[in-house]
């Protein structure tokens, strides 16, 4: 274990992206909490987060969907800096990471539920979806995707370092929410329901890879899992 831990100091973030999937899948949806009220149709489908989470169930959700995807940047700045400091390092950089994705998905969840009351759910979801996939194939996606990958410099000691690391993730949350936004907004259109997150997660993670798909096959997996999602729900008479 303490050769794993030395190796590998980024592996308490993977055990918190694990329990953040664990936490999600035990928590109850929107659809199951607000139940009868789904029923009555489209336009009284939740447009937010599962009732009685709010911000904790989306800081949950970001966890889980975001953070397998630092641990490139994690490592590096946990070998940047002085080795017994090296899980501050790594605290540092998360807490501007997961800052700067918290603006953004309260940005998120705020338009879509502007969008979702003024158009209603189906019509709204329907338009995230498409933006989504529009997205996966759009060069800007990718450019901000590939910009998410460049080198930073981390101070070794000192409150220098502690200020450099918290930028560094400020920094890759912001061009990492600059790519995901679109998936993001679906997961939040689709009640945060995990079939949807774990899929999206799917393409999130492909698309980091040097073997990674081809855009149009993103596109049309997003596509297909968020027509499953509506096709479910309206048999259902559930979001999500």
């Amino acid at each position: 274990m303490r050769r794993l831990e030395a190796r590998h100091p980024e592996w308490w973030v993977l055990l918190a992206a694990a329990g953040g999937w664990i936490w999600m899948a035990a928590m109850p949806h929107a659809g199951a909490a607000h139940g009868g009220h789904a029923a009555h149709g489209a336009h009284h489908a939740p447009a937010a987060p599962p009732a009685g989470l709010g911000i904790v169930g989306t800081a949950v959700m970001v966890v889980a969907m975001m953070l397998p995807l630092t641990v490139g940047s994690v490592r590096k700045v946990a070998l940047s800096g002085r080795w017994a400091r090296r899980h501050r390092a790594i605290a540092g950089f998360l807490a501007g990471y997961l800052g700067a994705w918290m603006v953004i998905m309260m940005a998120i969840t705020s338009a879509w539920s502007a969008a979702a009351s003024f158009a209603g759910w189906m019509a709204a979801s329907v338009a995230v979806t498409a933006i989504a996939a529009l997205w996966e194939v759009a060069p800007a996606a990718w450019r901000q995707m590939r910009g998410g990958r460049r080198d930073e410099r981390v101070a070794a000691s000192g409150w220098r370092a502690d200020v450099a690391c918290a930028r560094f993730g400020a920094g890759a949350g912001a061009r990492c929410g600059t790519s995901c936004w679109a998936l993001m907004a679906a997961c939040v259109a689709f009640g945060h329901s995990l079939p949807v997150m774990a899929a999206l997660f799917g393409v999130q993670l492909s698309a980091r890879y040097p073997h990674r798909p081809v855009r149009v096959l993103a596109a049309l997996a997003v596509i297909g899992v968020c027509a499953a999602a509506i096709t479910l729900r309206s048999a259902s008479g559930h979001p999500g």
